[in-house]
């Protein structure tokens, strides 16, 4: 049986074929800076997890077919989040290459104007860290412990964090000219967390509300 996500990704690509066929397309093509709020979704809610801000950055091409019109991007994307222990604070953060490509529904037939995008991602961990603040002091020793990072283990074999990511997406956006500004949230749906060492970290999801600038050269309408 064929996956609900698989069918609409297969009917969305046979629409914009079928646009593309009637109208001309265009292409434009240009960097993208953003503000990401990222957290994670784990199984068993032990942990206070809070969300850490972080930036992406990289290239977006627009291609347009009147009210549709498809856009793929790379970027370079910090995640990660915050989480709160019994002995302390542990900051994650991840480095990814995102691969997200929006299937886009433009108010306006020029491409200008509100537009609603959604679409799928896929995520390539390259590196990641840990920073570990202890906030409980021993009663008997009330001398702070020190705060030290250590790098986190990356790959499907490893205990901490796999390699792939991959989720769903969905947001809105605005253009004007070559500016466009949109504002998205991410919904991961691999589980990412090889976490072995506590209980409560059997499984964890991404998650992240990102706001970005892009200014696109090519044509306009």
């Amino acid at each position: 049986m064929k996956h609900p996500g698989t069918q609409l990704l297969l009917g969305a690509a046979l629409l914009l074929t079928t646009r593309a066929a009637q109208a001309q397309a265009s292409f434009s093509v240009g960097p993208q800076v953003g503000f990401i709020a990222s957290s994670a979704h784990v199984s068993n809610q032990s942990p206070t997890i809070k969300y850490k801000g972080g930036f992406e950055a990289g290239v977006l091409g627009a291609i347009d077919f009147g009210h549709w019109g498809l856009q793929p991007a790379l970027l370079f994307s910090q995640k990660g989040f915050e989480k709160t222990e019994v002995l302390g604070v542990d900051n994650t953060r991840l480095r990814y290459l995102t691969l997200p490509v929006n299937m886009v529904y433009h108010h306006k037939a020029s491409g200008q104007g509100l537009q609603v995008v959604a679409g799928p991602y896929i995520g390539l961990l390259l590196e990641g860290t840990n920073h570990y603040r202890f906030t409980s002091i021993d009663p008997a020793d009330p001398t702070p412990f020190p705060e030290f990072d250590y790098p986190i283990q990356v790959g499907d074999s490893a205990p901490y964090f796999k390699r792939f990511d991959a989720g769903l997406q969905a947001g809105i956006g605005y253009r004007f000219g070559g500016l466009l500004v949109q504002a998205a949230y991410s919904l991961g749906l691999r589980n990412t967390n090889l976490d072995t060492h506590y209980a409560y970290s059997a499984s964890g999801y991404n998650r992240a509300l990102q706001v970005s600038l892009a200014y696109l050269f090519g044509p306009k309408s």
